[in-house]
């Protein structure tokens, strides 16, 4: 008597799990992070 095959079997090199992530420079990032701390009424940048 043969074995069970599996029905569903994964995909090999792509995960399903994977959360796309906005691609953003560093330079981007820092302004929003600036541009978000002077809305709030906060510092822009502590040395």
């Amino acid at each position: 008597m043969a074995l069970n095959k599996r029905k569903k079997r994964k995909l090999v090199g792509k995960m399903s799990n994977q959360k796309q992530y906005p691609k953003l420079t560093l330079e981007q990032a820092i302004d929003l992070v600036v541009a978000g701390k002077s809305a709030e009424g906060l510092r822009e940048r502590t040395t």
